[in-house]
């Protein structure tokens, strides 16, 4: 027995046999906050913080749950 997850919840995840667990992520505001920096620091701003967090959601399916 093996149990698999995945990381951003791509669209086919939850259609997949079984479906696939997976971490999901805001992509689009991470590229949206990548490219805020990076054209802040185009335009000589300083960047305050050098780690940014994002909130992730844990969705377990079929390929991590038990079947016992």
């Amino acid at each position: 027995d093996i149990r698999i997850a995945g990381f951003s919840d791509l669209d086919f995840a939850e259609y997949m046999n079984p479906p696939l667990s997976t971490v999901a992520v805001d992509t689009y505001g991470m590229g949206r906050k990548a490219a805020q920096s990076i054209l802040a620091r185009i335009n000589g701003e300083k960047n305050e913080s050098k780690m940014i967090r994002f909130p992730v959601k844990l969705l377990v399916r079929g390929s991590s749950q038990s079947s016992i």
